[in-house]
């Protein structure tokens, strides 16, 4: 976190090998609850302060964070449009303009912007912004932690995640939301499991307003709750009044369209990591759109699961979260890291391992940028899928073992 950037694949596979290997003969230790908690939150103290190696995502969150304060729309346009201006908005520079890498609309949901807009309130440089949002994520993975180790039900996710290699480098090291979405749909999950409508229903909407793709676990869900069951309608209530507060100011900007056309080109123009999408890029014909096939494979794939399975089992149900998860991202052309994060949790949860090979894996991927090259290296990628598959041939069915 400190001192490899993602050029240095070598050093990075060696250093993370051996933290993986560590983990897993950590979390088979048996340590107590509080030991667990106090070594998951000192390491990610323990990267607060170092800048970004692996990723600079972090400065667009910046750069969108001081549009918000200056009283601009970030999703009126495009980095390039904003450096056109003959008078841009405070804060927004060369300086950080050269710091990103993608010249696109924004398309971060409202809480994502929240935390942008109060890292940019709060420290007007660079590396203080950083700081302050690196500062709420890392907050919010102990809120994380706290509150599985206050349940029972939630022990085996718990000491997974807490002392996760991958965790601790994206998010505390990072700076990535999908730690925080992962709270937000533990709570949800948690609400659900204890029928509690409202707490699920805030988890989820939370969910929701940080990162799209819970939606996609909602037909699910629908399932899992009964028709019988009148707090259907309630959790759904709140789902949807949590999304109207957090995305009306957003929508009253009147430029939230341009995120849609910012989606759709992260669908069908960004490629990384890819796995059944190179595959099919591979094997179709040049003039067949890779992207909007695998998106349709992906809709048939949860329209499946939703329809065929009728999910009663809480266990059940978080199984079928899963495995949507992980066919989304085994059909999208873009697999980061850090994506890997709520597969992770919702398999741990689900009591498979294959979540946890996967967070093994995942960063062959950063061969993309060996020697700063910007090349897929797609024998490696194949090694990452090829394993991959065999993990969860031999693994999905059985259970993780940890009490």
């Amino acid at each position: 976190a400190w001192f490899v950037p993602r050029e240095q694949f070598g050093w990075l596979m060696g250093g993370y090998g051996l933290a993986f290997g560590l983990y897993i003969w950590l979390v088979h230790q048996k340590l107590p609850n509080r030991v667990v908690f106090g070594i998951g939150v000192l390491i990610r103290l323990m990267v607060l302060f170092s800048l970004p190696q692996l990723s600079n995502d972090v400065y667009r969150f910046i750069w969108d964070g001081r549009l918000l304060v200056g009283g601009a729309d970030p999703f009126s346009l495009r980095p390039s449009e904003w450096m056109a201006m003959a008078h841009p908005p405070l804060g927004i520079n060369r300086e950080l303009h050269q710091l990103i890498y993608a010249d696109n609309y924004t398309v971060y949901p409202p809480v994502h912007l929240i935390i942008f807009w109060l890292s940019a309130k709060l420290s007007l440089s660079i590396n203080g912004s950083i700081l302050v949002l690196k500062s709420a994520l890392i907050l919010a993975e102990i809120v994380f932690l706290w509150f599985m180790q206050k349940h029972r039900q939630l022990h085996t996710v718990f000491v997974f995640y807490a002392l996760c290699p991958l965790a601790i480098l994206e998010i505390a090291g990072n700076g990535h939301f999908e730690g925080l979405m992962s709270l937000f749909l533990i709570i949800g999950l948690y609400g659900l499991r204890k029928k509690d409508w409202r707490m699920g229903g805030l988890g989820f909407g939370l969910a929701i307003a940080t990162k799209l793709l819970p939606l996609m676990l909602l037909p699910v869900v629908w399932q899992y709750i009964g028709r019988k069951e009148k707090g259907r309608w309630t959790f759904f209530l709140w789902v949807f009044v949590v999304n109207v507060v957090l995305w009306m100011p957003l929508i009253l900007m009147g430029s939230l369209h341009h995120m849609l056309d910012s989606i759709w080109l992260y669908f069908e123009s960004f490629e990384f990591n890819a796995s059944v999408f190179y595959l099919l890029k591979w094997l179709a014909p040049k003039a067949w759109r890779t992207g909007l096939i695998t998106n349709v494979l992906t809709v048939m794939f949860i329209a499946l699961v939703a329809l065929r399975q009728k999910v009663f089992d809480f266990q059940q149900m978080v199984q079928s979260m899963a495995l949507i998860w992980g066919v989304y991202l085994l059909n999208s052309a873009i697999i980061h890291p850090w994506y890997v994060l709520p597969v992770f949790v919702l398999s741990v949860l689900a009591n498979r391992w294959i979540g946890i090979v996967w967070t093994g894996l995942i960063y062959l991927s950063y061969s993309h940028y060996w020697g700063g090259g910007m090349e897929e290296h797609y024998w490696l990628i194949g090694l990452e899928y090829v394993l991959l598959v065999f993990g969860f041939l031999f693994l999905w069915k059985r259970d993780l073992v940890y009490s």
